[in-house]
């Protein structure tokens, strides 16, 4: 088995084929309850027979990215891109940083679709028995519209009308009235700039580090990068993600520009680290949109660089210096995506692209 998923298999009971019920295989493969009415779906499932229609992808894509992708929820391009300049990857999160051509304002709004569900979910963690992540490097399906099943995880009841939200951080799905983004977090402290100066060649969105001159591990997703050694690389160049090598050093990283050719030469880079003090609410995550007095706009949470979603350190873009100060998140961002029937936090709503009217 592969999918979590909820398998309804009848039991006739007492002999009487027409006292019957509805066994409930649940969310790990084995038997958790019995009900008297089969589930209406799983998170991922088509809800309807109406048109739907997946996202264009070139050759070799469109396959999951370095974190993999969650069925049942929303997932973001994350580079690299083909030959053509048609990305191939995807994830669950929201990385913070633009395609070519997308201003930072449009990037988070820009979801690349929805991950359905087609039994693609792979078993790898160790006495599990069931997945619904289709792990990194795999192919897989990505919708840009249709009915689809998924699960409430936010805090507000699904009712027809209400705009989906999706999770910058995980892709989950959550309600709200239109312009009303749930979650996020609240906290204190202040923003620094690292650089780091290093050896590097690029070829297409590639960029490969063979030396670090100064900030050694400071090399991280979200830094934007400079130089004119080896050519000019093109303006709001951003790190991506890292291929290989020691983490924040010397090795591969992918970068959000393709097409461009630089030959081995210095390159300096600069990203900004965030330190929270003090937790007000909620976890900060990767892919949150930062906000508050001197933050910079569009300002997101590129990686961790040691929290895990409380007080600690996380690397943000663009780089810029602000003074200890209240800051806050934003968690979710509204999709296209609508509600077509109601559901309390935890139960499975329908969602549609199809707009009524």
């Amino acid at each position: 088995m592969r999918d979590s998923t909820s398998r309804n298999i009848k039991l006739s009971l007492m002999n009487n084929s027409a006292d019957c019920a509805w066994l409930m295989v649940q969310s790990g493969g084995f038997q958790q309850q019995v009900s008297v009415q089969p589930a209406p779906g799983v998170a991922g499932d088509f809800c309807s027979n109406n048109p739907r229609f997946t996202v264009d992808a070139g050759p070799g894509g469109l396959v999951a990215g370095p974190n993999g992708c969650t069925i049942g929820g929303f997932a973001w391009f994350n580079g690299p891109v083909d030959p053509d300049g048609t990305p191939t990857q995807v994830s669950s999160n929201w990385n913070g940083w633009p395609l070519s051509g997308w201003t930072s304002a449009q990037a988070p709004n820009q979801v690349a679709g929805f991950v359905g569900r087609n039994q693609q979910g792979l078993i790898t963690t160790y006495l599990s028995d069931a997945s619904m992540v289709i792990p990194q490097g795999f192919p897989m399906f990505l919708y840009s519209g249709g009915d689809f099943w998924v699960k409430n995880t936010g805090t507000v009841q699904a009712l027809p009308g209400m705009k989906a939200y999706a999770n910058l951080a995980t892709g989950a799905v959550a309600f709200n009235t239109t312009g009303n983004a749930p979650g996020g977090a609240s906290g204190t402290g202040p923003i620094i700039v690292l650089n780091a100066t290093f050896t590097a060649s690029i070829t297409g969105n590639l960029m490969t580090v063979t030396a670090i001159t100064s900030g050694g591990g400071n090399i991280q997703p979200g830094m934007t990068l400079a130089g004119t050694a080896g050519g000019t690389i093109a303006s709001s160049s951003q790190i991506t993600s890292q291929v290989s090598g020691s983490v924040g050093g010397t090795g591969v990283y992918v970068i959000n520009i393709p097409e461009q050719t630089y030959t081995s030469g210095s390159i300096t880079g600069s990203i900004g680290q965030l330190s929270i003090g003090t937790l007000t609410s909620g976890t900060f995550g990767v892919g949150q949109i930062l906000n508050g007095t001197g933050v910079a706009a569009n300002t997101v949470i590129t990686a961790l660089a040691g929290a895990t979603g409380g007080t600690g350190l996380y690397w943000v873009a663009p780089a810029q210096i602000m003074s200890s100060s209240p800051v806050n998140t934003t968690g979710f961002v509204e999709t296209k995506w609508m509600a077509a029937s109601s559901g309390l936090t935890g139960e499975i709503v329908k969602i549609t692209s199809h707009v009524y009217g």
